[in-house]
């Protein structure tokens, strides 16, 4: 099979430590150290009005800690798949990007509120084949997504329902299948109904990330 080349394969070691159930803060650190456009992207990313920070950054042990864990690993991630799509067309990208939004948007409606960063990871790498030009099982290999999450883009019975049902609501939109996208959506405990809206959201979504990666 094709190889990865070597700059993917730190991406895919990157997003191996962002899912190891306690992030180690020291680690990361030293990935932005040997990483200047990282770095950059992340101070940019503090100095937006998405944060609206008063005080400076002044370090980068002060901007991880600031960030909190929940958005150090939303960050993260996003910031890996900018990296892996370098050298791909930028729909791929905005498609990752729409799928996250999306599914992270629609978690309330399937009473997954707890799960929403894990619906925005299972929406950014649905597309991880295609960055890593290799087969999907392989790809999930090389980065270890939380199971729930593997479980779902690989279409396993081991699925949670839910999660499943939200991720083909996000793939019938996307590809116009209106009928079946209703009916999966009516399986959710809550419908989304405003698909439209929660999808024109996304966009508007997509464009701040852009702004500020």
């Amino acid at each position: 099979g094709r190889e990865v080349p070597g700059l993917k394969v730190n991406y895919a070691r990157l997003l191996r430590e962002l899912n190891e159930p306690q992030l180690n803060i020291e680690r990361l650190e030293g990935v932005l150290r040997q990483d200047v456009a990282l770095s950059y992207r992340l101070l940019k990313y503090l100095s937006s009005p998405l944060f609206g920070f008063r005080r400076q950054i002044e370090s980068l042990p002060q901007a991880l800690m600031l960030m909190g864990e929940a958005n150090l690993r939303k960050w993260f991630s996003l910031a890996v798949l900018a990296g892996l799509g370098d050298d791909k067309p930028r729909e791929l990208v905005i498609s990752a990007l729409l799928r996250a939004f999306f599914c992270e948007s629609l978690a309330p409606h399937a009473d997954l509120d707890s799960k929403s960063g894990e619906m925005f990871l299972l929406g950014l790498f649905s597309h991880l084949d295609a960055f890593l030009d290799r087969p999907f099982v392989e790809a999930l290999g090389e980065v270890a997504l939380p199971e729930e999450i593997s479980y779902v883009l690989t279409g396993s019975a081991d699925a949670p329902k839910s999660m499943a049902t939200i991720y083909e609501v996000v793939c019938c939109y996307e590809k116009g299948n209106w009928d079946t996208c209703l009916q999966a959506d009516a399986r959710l405990p809550e419908g989304a109904h405003d698909l439209r809206g929660i999808y024109l959201n996304a966009l508007q979504s997509i464009r701040q990330v852009f702004q500020t990666m």
